[in-house]
């Protein structure tokens, strides 16, 4: 390399380093005013005024809050009674902030993560033992992501008489949420194990008919499990599994499932997409086969026979995509499509 080329070389990398560190020392000085002047603004707001002592005639201990620890209060108190997303916490609190003289700006999302998961960890750690018989309810969560977290439910008795309705979160109470790789029967027991020995042991278990499950209730017995508990099965899955037993062998359903799904594939994309089938999930595909069966009901109704349409009919099939002849008694006006 010649003296020359070298020099102009060494010229611009030179440059380039300085102004990135320029930039860099720009930033850092405006980071530095920013702070100083929140620094300031905090300094000369007035101190609040003392909290009175507590007389012994209230029962209630009076514990004050700092700025700080009443921001954390409000984050949380919007994510779980309002049922605002993380992210749109801090953007609630900016809009409020110029009206409800916030003690702080609002906080990062990261931060209301944070704080809400430790609410929900120390609800974790105060599981005790109750007084009242209840039933728990046990699932495991769907092959989706690297790591299934076993949930466990208790619901008491007496909530059941009360309601005499479908359950809602607030007749449930987490007594156990355990997140790992992959569950067996062993690892279900031991959980189970580590659960009750805080909570108690409960009168009766409602699971589905999955082995693992099955498995780590029997293992969990037999290790140990106090008294006599009676295992009740899911409606919803017994009955998933008894019509598993008799159509998921049958030719016909097969050929009916496949249809489906290469019509799901053909309609994506194309102008009556809104015919498009339910999505099922295949290993709970039987859990939800109304939809299925709803759908078919009503795409039946609109196909005609067999044979094929003038070829600018422009009106493809509803069910393979291909251009199969509608009769007129079936076809949909342009008012029954907007419709569906």
């Amino acid at each position: 390399m010649l003296p020359l080329t070298r020099m102009m070389k060494s010229r611009d990398s030179w440059r380039v380093k300085a102004v990135g560190r320029a930039l860099a020392l720009r930033e850092e000085r405006r980071k530095t005013r920013t702070l100083e002047k929140r620094l300031a603004s905090l300094r000369n707001r007035p101190r609040p005024a003392p909290v009175a002592p507590v007389t012994p005639v209230q029962s209630a201990e009076v514990i004050p809050l700092f700025p700080m620890h009443r921001i954390r209060i409000l984050c949380v108190m919007l994510a779980l009674v309002a049922v605002l997303s993380f992210r749109s916490v801090p953007r609630a609190l900016a809009q409020f902030q110029p009206f409800a003289a916030l003690p702080m700006p609002p906080p990062h999302f990261t931060s209301v993560i944070n704080w809400t998961l430790r609410v929900g960890l120390a609800r974790l750690r105060s599981v005790a033992p109750i007084a009242e018989p209840w039933i728990a309810l046990l699932d495991l969560s769907i092959d989706v992501g690297i790591q299934k977290v076993l949930v466990i439910l208790r619901v008491p008795i007496s909530t059941l008489e009360r309601t005499g309705t479908a359950l809602t979160l607030a007749s449930c109470e987490c007594i156990g949420c355990i997140v790992r790789d992959s569950w067996n029967g062993e690892s279900i027991a031991a959980a189970l194990a580590e659960t009750f020995e805080k909570a108690g042991s409960p009168v009766a278990f409602l699971r589905d008919g999955g082995g693992d499950l099955r498995r780590g209730f029997v293992l969990w017995k037999s290790e140990g499990g106090l008294g006599k508990v009676v295992v009740i099965s899911d409606v919803s899955h017994e009955v998933g599994c008894a019509l598993k037993a008799r159509y998921a062998c049958l030719v016909g359903f097969r050929r009916a499932m496949t249809a489906i799904g290469i019509a799901a594939k053909k309609l994506g994309q194309s102008d009556i997409s809104f015919f498009v089938p339910p999505r099922l999930r295949t290993k709970g595909r039987f859990l939800g086969i109304t939809k299925l069966a709803n759908w078919a009901t009503h795409v039946l109704g609109l196909i005609g026979g067999s044979g094929r349409l003038p070829p600018k009919s422009g009106l493809p099939c509803i069910i393979c995509g291909s251009k199969t002849k509608i009769s007129p008694a079936h076809r949909p006006s342009p008012r029954e499509v907007s419709a569906v």
